[in-house]
């Protein structure tokens, strides 16, 4: 018969596992919904190029070269700022799911 310790152990080990995984999923769709609003962005911004040059075919080419500049610019900053956030969720799981492995490891010592 298995003690009411190791029962109340396992049963936290579960939970734990459990916890890990829906965040692991939660981490996986964020991720997804990041990609796909930078992909919609994207889109928006060809059509809003499009829509400015129908306006203004023979109008500012060097404000459009400014103008594009600075979106690709933003758009790096954007994709920077969402690596360094992903990389931050990332060591955060890592960490955590360290965290637990040695915490179920000692609780299972005892």
């Amino acid at each position: 018969m298995i003690p009411d310790s190791q029962k109340l152990l396992r049963c936290e080990l579960e939970s734990l596992k459990s916890q890990l995984q829906a965040q692991t999923k939660a981490f996986e769709f964020l991720n997804h919904s990041v990609t796909m609003l930078e992909k919609e962005s994207c889109l928006q911004q060809i059509k809003i190029q499009q829509l400015e040059e129908v306006l203004s075919p023979t109008g500012r080419q060097g404000e459009k070269e400014e103008h594009r500049w600075g979106m690709e610019q933003g758009r790096q900053e954007l994709y920077g700022a969402l690596t360094q956030g992903l990389q931050g969720l990332e060591k955060t799981l890592r960490d955590s799911e360290e965290m637990q492995r040695a915490r179920t490891t000692r609780c299972l010592q005892l």
